[in-house]
């Protein structure tokens, strides 16, 4: 199964992001496939990466504060759910 996460930031020094890598591991070892879509490509992307985990982030200039609020559509016209055709979305979203 294909699992898309979503974060809104890839600090890596945080309790947040280590649960997440744990959270990853645990998924990976259930056999199911995780894909992140993450802000940018440095912290907790590079760790993800060094796991096999595919890591997308996006191709143009996106303010971060338009990447907090960025959502899924109920249509499905997000790119990133069209590439990656997950069976379940996660997103730590804030607010």
């Amino acid at each position: 199964m294909n699992i898309l996460y979503i974060l809104h930031s890839t600090y890596p020094l945080g309790g947040a992001s280590k649960s997440f890598l744990t959270l990853i591991k645990g998924v990976q070892e259930q056999g199911h496939t995780p894909i992140v879509v993450a802000p940018d490509k440095e912290g907790v992307a590079i760790t993800l990466r060094q796991m096999g985990v595919e890591v997308i982030t996006p191709t143009c200039a996106m303010p971060r504060k338009q990447f907090y609020s960025f959502h899924v559509s109920s249509h499905g016209e997000s790119s990133y759910i069209k590439l990656s055709t997950p069976s379940i979305i996660w997103s730590n979203r804030r607010r």
